[in-house]
């Protein structure tokens, strides 16, 4: 497992883990497979390796769909010239060179001098993450690193996984994404998420509170739920009940009387003229109460309301 690891670690062009983890990710894996005695009988590595959930294939037919794959991926948008290297390789394989064996160990050769140049080094959070890689046969995404970095005050770790990051929008959307999704599985509080929001997304107080309003919809409503922030509002008005709190809640949370106000007429203007005059006579008591607990005169917006019916 030691040398196996070893050759492995070199072969691996990941330049975002640092040649010592890769090797104990590596000598993880082997070392539990190789410990389990029946990998050493007929057949039996092949019964394990359907135990850990991947496919024994035929060898040709390996070299086939290896040529077809990297063939595939040459006509891919966002092909470059790993593809179009491993993509000659396995057209070498099906002749008997090994020229794919000799671009991987190149290729894995290469970044770990690349690696060695940089200065990328093993952390303690690194190495942990390597091992259960390993262990678990699973890859641990940069996003689910963030969060953990997060959440352990790892400020070198975070730094690291934040570097993998070139776009910074992409690094925010990943962050906020994490603690999405832990605050849905409930590993993470109100309070702490809405101090990780402001803290690492660039948000302020307000803008975290309805990021949260908006995760406990869909935790309430399921994921394909369409979301909108002033729902509540046009509810509360809608109706007439509890207007006045729910007022409060938007404008403790960062919404101005007069961004509700044109909340009311841009919501509410379409279907009032497309309503019954019945059905106008009823909501339009609702409308008035509403503008009035926002700060505004009810004769003027009585006549304002009125006049909807006359635009085109």
């Amino acid at each position: 497992a030691v040398a196996k690891s070893t050759i492995q670690a070199m072969r691996d062009d990941d330049d975002e883990e640092a040649f010592v983890e890769k090797w104990l990710e590596k000598y993880v894996s082997n070392f539990k497979s190789d410990i389990m005695p029946w990998t050493y009988l007929p057949i039996g590595r092949d019964i394990q390796s359907l135990i850990d959930g991947w496919d024994v294939e035929r060898p040709d037919m390996t070299l086939i769909a290896d040529l077809i794959d990297g063939v595939r991926k040459i006509f891919d948008e966002d092909s470059d010239a790993k593809d179009i290297l491993a993509a000659v390789g396995a057209f070498a394989n099906m002749f008997g060179i090994p020229l794919k064996n000799v671009i991987r160990d190149t290729w894995g050769f290469i970044t770990t001098i690349k690696l060695a140049n940089s200065g990328e080094e093993a952390t303690k959070a690194g190495i942990g993450i390597a091992i259960r890689e390993g262990w678990k046969g699973e890859e641990i995404s940069n996003k689910q690193q963030l969060y953990e970095a997060i959440i352990n005050g790892d400020q070198e770790q975070l730094a690291r996984v934040k570097a993998r990051y070139k776009d910074k929008d992409k690094l925010k959307s990943a962050i906020r994404s994490a603690f999405k999704e832990h605050y849905i599985k409930g590993d993470l509080d109100y309070d702490s998420a809405i101090r990780y929001l402001v803290e690492h997304c660039d948000m302020d107080e307000d803008d975290a509170y309805w990021k949260i309003q908006e995760w406990d919809y869909e935790i309430e409503n399921g994921k394909d739920a369409e979301y909108a922030k002033y729902n509540d509002f046009y509810t509360a008005v809608e109706t007439g009940k509890n207007i006045k709190a729910v007022i409060k809640e938007y404008t403790d949370n960062g919404v101005e009387a007069s961004t509700l106000a044109s909340q009311i007429t841009s919501h509410f203007k379409p279907l009032y003229k497309e309503m019954s005059n019945y059905e106008r006579a009823s909501i339009k008591g609702y409308l008035l109460n509403a503008y009035a607990l926002l700060g505004y005169d009810r004769a003027k917006k009585s006549k304002d309301i009125d006049n909807w019916l006359k635009e085109d």
